[in-house]
């Protein structure tokens, strides 16, 4: 079985797009994210 280069660490990507866990950027998109998906919940 020979294993993917291309699998990628969520953690990883996260911590390159939103900076790491406690930072202002990481913070605000948590908020956002929160937001976004328990408005889509109240929407059905």
């Amino acid at each position: 079985m020979q294993l993917k280069d291309d699998i990628t660490n969520i953690s990883q990507e996260m911590d390159e797009l939103y900076g790491k866990e406690g930072m202002p950027e990481r913070e605000a998109f948590r908020r956002e994210a929160y937001a976004y998906c328990n408005n889509g919940l109240l929407d059905c």
